[in-house]
């Protein structure tokens, strides 16, 4: 037994790093085997060993001499032949088997400095803490979270936004390092954002810490805001103006949209809008006005947030019209009265007012696009309230017209193949 204190565990594995890193070449010579071995032994037999690796130490230092024993028995000019080593098979499994029953997180931290394979400690990774959650406490936040087996010490990680990346090197991508070396399964947050705050935790021992779950996010113990009840939305020709009923606690709401046939939108785990879009994420009232809708099909959707997170979101309903928009209207005819056209259609139920487009041009096909502006023709009236309309500038030859229905739904579309027919 050597003398002198006993090596720390980073001391053994850089030790150890050093001397595995001698690989003996293929076409070694016996002799070449026992003199490597023999400068090996040497060294392993003036080490003290930590606790935690003795029992394998020991078993490698017994090893080794018996490959040099077997090495000084032949030839030492001779190319070493693999085979002749198999006669030891049994002791190789002996050691083995201790190097197995080391804890698993020394084995990991022998991996990475060299002194094992990555295969022998494949599979062996620290595990991630479970159950991540989090309260508000007055002006803070207390994240805590369940012990991990062989973890010395926690990172936890923060956004104010539901993305966080850690990179190999340690550095971080959307997120930020809040807390390192923390010993207990809990920290406070002394500044959390006054809105939106995300936590993350890896576990970490001698060989290196446990990934994060970049999807899943801690959770809040009371829980989110509730979903916003009553979300509806209403039309004139340019923008649409999205409601909701206030959810209590929440300080802000985030607005999602789409404009297809399938009105779905779902959230990933880290927040991410999947068959929609994010409209606006810091909506602070319970109205949003949408600039640029689609002329036809909107869908909107809404969630109440604070600085717990987001509530879920009703992804297969989403808000509804304050009123269902008119059909087009029927029986549109024109009719020449001196220098002038009367326009005239039939009413349509639910509708509060009509426009009416005019084109001088055989074959035009009018349409709106989404901000409400004609396209391949020109609007001559809006809100009209009645169901009729004098056009005072017609052309001298050619004349096409067509009228919308609109109401707080919106409007409906426009018939571009179907233009007024001539009065009877």
């Amino acid at each position: 037994m050597p003398e002198g204190p006993r090596m720390s565990l980073d001391e053994y594995a850089a030790l150890c790093a050093e001397y595995a890193s001698d690989e003996i070449a293929q076409d070694a010579t016996y002799g070449q085997v026992s003199a490597e071995l023999a400068a090996s032994i040497e060294l392993m037999e003036s080490v003290n060993p930590p606790l935690e690796v003795a029992d394998w130490h020991n078993e490698s230092l017994a090893y080794g001499k018996a490959v040099k024993g077997i090495a000084d028995g032949q030839p030492g000019d001779e190319t070493a032949n693999p085979f002749v080593f198999l006669l030891l098979l049994p002791q190789l499994q002996d050691l083995e088997a201790t190097m197995n029953a080391l804890d698993p997180g020394v084995r990991r931290q022998l991996a990475a400095t060299g002194c094992l394979s990555e295969e022998d400690a494949a599979g062996l990774e620290i595990g991630s803490p479970e159950d991540v959650r989090f309260a508000v406490e007055g002006s803070t936040i207390r994240v805590s979270w369940d012990e991990v087996s062989g973890a010395g010490h926690y990172n936890v990680y923060y956004a104010n936004e539901q993305s966080c990346h850690v990179l190999p090197d340690g550095d971080t991508v959307y997120c930020e390092l809040l807390a390192s070396n923390v010993v207990e399964t809990a920290y406070t947050h002394s500044d959390p954002h006054e809105d939106m705050n995300y936590y993350w935790v890896a576990a970490c021992d001698g060989a290196g810490c446990s990934r994060i779950d970049e999807e899943e996010s801690a959770r809040s113990i009371e829980g989110p805001p509730h979903v916003p009840g009553n979300v509806r939305f209403s039309r004139d020709r340019a923008t649409a103006t999205v409601t909701w009923d206030s959810s209590e606690g929440a300080t802000h709401y985030k607005v999602y949209y789409n404009q297809f046939e399938d009105p779905e939108c779902f959230l990933a785990g880290s927040g991410t809008p999947l068959g929609c879009r994010e409209l606006d994420g810091r909506v602070v009232g319970t109205t949003y006005v949408h600039e640029e809708p689609d002329p036809d099909l909107n869908y909107y959707w809404v969630v109440a947030c604070d600085r717990r997170g987001c509530s879920e979101i009703d992804s297969l309903d989403p808000a509804r019209p304050v009123a269902p928009r008119p059909a087009v209207p029927s029986n549109v005819t024109y009719g020449v009265e001196g220098p002038t056209v009367r326009v005239t259609w039939d009413p349509v139920e639910g509708a509060d007012y009509y426009a009416v487009f005019h084109d001088r041009f055989f074959g035009s096909a009018c349409s709106l696009e989404w901000d409400g502006t004609a396209s391949f023709c020109d609007e001559l009236a809006t809100d009209l309230a009645g169901t009729t309309y004098v056009h005072t500038d017609p052309g001298p030859d050619q004349n096409y017209y067509w009228v919308i229905a609109c109401n707080r739904g919106g409007c409906s579309a426009v018939d571009s193949g179907n233009p007024a027919s001539p009065a009877p």
